[in-house]
């Protein structure tokens, strides 16, 4: 009876420490200094379908060769411009959106993705093919940019979007992101308080 107890009290010690070491090499993350993505160039939004909202220009996003993710069962089924999405101030003007995109998986639960993510700004009362305010465009095919831009507190992907050169932005816009995965295309869009 004796032994069970050490040998049950050793274990519990050993997963203690195995969970203080990554929560160690979790909080090293914190450290990086993030800058706001850049927005496009009038060059790169120009591209054939780029004028489509949520619409993306380029090749698109290939699969993964290390794994097989269309055969992952959690795969992201949907996606959402989180509430927690805001504009940030500096000097009294909108300088970043702080984004929040968060991918579900068919059970409706938070999961992560591989995939080229696009955002684009329109005023809120805009008609389709009418001009942007911003477009950015992030690869989270590239495992290192995806961990990143990964929140494990809020479970989405956090980029901040910089708005360098928007003068007198409108009260409120229309943020759209577009998110093209291995076999599939996900959309999502949030009217946004820029007040």
């Amino acid at each position: 009876m004796m032994r069970q107890r050490i040998t049950a009290m050793a274990a519990a010690c050993a997963a203690c420490a195995a969970l203080a070491g990554c929560a160690e090499q979790r909080g090293g993350g914190d450290r990086v200094q993030e800058q706001p993505i850049a927005p496009m160039s009038e060059a790169d939004a120009a591209q054939p379908g780029a004028g489509e909202p949520g619409g993306l220009s380029g090749p698109e996003a290939e699969p993964l060769h290390e794994a097989r993710p269309a055969a992952w069962p959690f795969r992201p089924a949907s996606i959402r411009i989180h509430p927690l999405t805001h504009a940030l101030r500096q000097e009294g003007a909108v300088s970043v959106i702080e984004a929040h995109i968060e991918f579900l998986d068919r059970y409706g639960h938070t999961t992560k993705g591989v995939g080229l993510v696009r955002v684009e700004l329109l005023a809120a009362d805009a008609l389709p093919g009418s001009a942007r305010l911003g477009t950015w465009e992030i690869d989270l095919n590239d495992l290192d940019a995806n961990s990143r831009h990964y929140d494990d507190v809020t479970r989405t992907y956090r980029l901040r979007l910089g708005l360098d050169g928007l003068a007198n932005p409108p009260d409120t816009a229309r943020l759209g992101a577009t998110v093209v995965l291995p076999n599939q295309r996900l959309s999502a869009t949030l009217v946004l308080d820029l007040r």
